[in-house]
């Protein structure tokens, strides 16, 4: 019992660590400004009084729509990522599934090398190309960017997912002459779904912080 109240007491002093940020994120947006230059104060009604000031400039600012950039970025992300998810599980069903010339891991290593390359070095020539086709300041722009820039993470995320050879299923599947989108999309995928829904809350994350990119090829609008 000792032991059990000693575990339980452990757990509980690393959660309290882990979510006191989230904490002080949502006190700190009910303080006034003097209340956060003052001093600390931990809790709303006994340390300050709480105002929603704050969330209304946020809410309701003319010149700063946080709502419709907010919406910016959700459909951004989620086209992207959607994109990303069925162009890396078409790319790695190809590089295992058939023989290439060079080996499909070998490919493989050769995009996953692109993903070194620093984004400030891609912005400026995918500045001038986006001006001259009239995409610059759009959804669509950032979309393609987003799968291009993040395309090789989720070929490395979804490598083992899907894995590196044909299954029992999938040669079932040749034999009945399924196709191999059908075999893709109705045989392997199906049976892979949630490791291919962790890669893509992954590969959504990194899209939701992408921040260079969306600065240089976006404006306020």
């Amino acid at each position: 019992m000792p032991r059990k109240a000693l575990v339980y007491g452990l757990l509980g002093l690393w959660s309290f660590v882990c979510l006191f940020p989230v904490f002080w994120l949502a006190v700190t947006s009910l303080k006034t400004e003097h209340d956060i230059t003052s001093g600390p104060r931990y809790l709303p009604f006994v340390d300050f009084t709480p105002s929603l000031a704050s969330w209304v400039f946020f809410l309701t600012d003319r010149y700063d729509n946080f709502i419709r950039q907010l919406m910016n970025s959700v459909v951004i992300s989620l086209a992207a990522t959607g994109l990303m998810l069925l162009a890396a599980a078409m790319a790695v069903y190809s590089f295992t599934r058939f023989r290439w010339r060079h080996g499909g891991p070998a490919v493989m290593a050769a995009l996953m090398l692109t993903r070194m390359l620093p984004p400030i070095a891609l912005a400026v020539p995918v500045y001038v190309l986006a001006q001259q086709v009239h995409l610059l300041d759009t959804r669509s722009l950032l979309v393609l960017v987003y799968t291009a820039v993040n395309l090789p993470v989720a070929l490395w995320l979804l490598w083992p997912v899907l894995g590196s050879k044909t299954s029992d299923q999938e040669e079932a599947a040749l034999l009945d002459g399924a196709s191999h989108w059908r075999i893709l999309f109705e045989v392997l995928l199906p049976t892979v779904i949630g490791g291919v829904a962790a890669a893509g809350i992954f590969i959504f994350v990194l899209c939701w912080n992408e921040y260079l990119l969306a600065a240089m090829l976006a404006g306020n609008e």
